[in-house]
């Protein structure tokens, strides 16, 4: 039995405005309370700056990026997408309390977070399902790796270097750390 046919996918373009302000949004819902502080692409001069390195992905409606880097983060080795310098160091916490961060993470998360590579994929399955066969996950083997939480503890340490004020991952009832359904 073949999967139905899908639907043609056609959406607009994704601005670098709204991944910033998609994936902020769950940066802030991640933690108690997020200090007021500007975060964003380095063109605009915010206290912790973001390297856009996405270019015109998110225009062209494919559903995978290059592949990723591996950089270090916390003893562990991270995929890092839209990582085009990796040469320089993947965060820079600068004396005047600012932070560079020298990949795409904006770009990253949003792609990670959206489902990307499933809306935009024609692989599919007998019913119809994106498989995890032809996922990133799969293919650079990191299912198991919290990605998306690496990426917001990088942007943490940036965000508390540039407030001097530290961050608490918010906590479900009773202090659990995370929840199951």
């Amino acid at each position: 039995m073949a999967a139905p046919p899908l639907p043609v996918c056609s959406a607009a373009p994704v601005s670098a405005e709204t991944r910033l302000a998609y994936v902020l949004h769950h940066f802030r819902q991640a933690y108690e309370t997020v200090p007021t502080v500007t975060i964003g692409y380095a063109g605009q001069q915010p206290r912790v700056a973001i390297a856009e390195r996405a270019g015109d992905f998110f225009a062209r409606q494919q559903p995978y990026p290059a592949a990723p880097t591996r950089r270090e983060w916390r003893g562990r080795q991270i995929p890092v997408f839209f990582d085009a310098d990796p040469q320089h160091l993947l965060l820079e916490l600068l004396p005047d309390g600012r932070a560079v961060v020298n990949a795409d993470l904006i770009s990253a998360a949003f792609y990670l977070l959206s489902g990307w590579q499933e809306y935009f994929s024609a692989e599919r399955d007998w019913h119809g399902r994106f498989p995890y066969a032809a996922s990133v996950q799969h293919r650079y083997d990191f299912v198991a790796v919290p990605v998306v939480n690496y990426y917001f503890d990088m942007l943490r340490t940036a965000v508390e270097h540039a407030t001097g004020q530290p961050l608490r991952p918010r906590r479900w009832a009773g202090g659990a750390p995370f929840a199951t359904f």
